[in-house]
Order: structure tokens, then sequence, then C-alpha cells
């Protein structure tokens, strides 16, 4: 999801990640286990914007 750890950290920091419904802000949040497959990103997020569009996968509908 990001090309650096430091990069990483700042998009975690910005609100862009969720993991399952919940938004995680702090980069130190370890991931369970068991939802290791439910991390995404948020709904509004402008790099999830980026990456759909980029995959060919945007919808104006979502966004």
């Amino acid at each position: 999801m990001a090309g650096n750890c430091k990069l990483g950290a700042d998009i975690v920091h910005h609100g862009h990640v969720r993991v399952g419904t919940t938004q995680i802000r702090d980069p130190a949040f370890l991931v369970p286990r068991g939802l290791d497959d439910y991390v995404t990103w948020m709904p509004g997020s402008k790099i999830r914007q980026h990456v759909d569009t980029f995959n060919a996968m945007r919808d104006d509908y979502n966004y």
C-alpha cells in the first residue's frame, strides 16, 4: 500500500486506512491476525480514488 515506512506512517496518520470498519490513525497500531484481510482504504480517501482510477475500477457513483 505504501512505498516505504515513512510514507506508510503518513498515510495512516492522515486517516486513509481502515481495519474492518474502524479508521486507523495510529501508525503503531498492531493489526490482529484475524483482521489482516480487512485492511482497506477509507471510502472517501483521495488515495483510494487514485488507485481505483489507475486500476480502471473507478465509478463516479462511489465518489
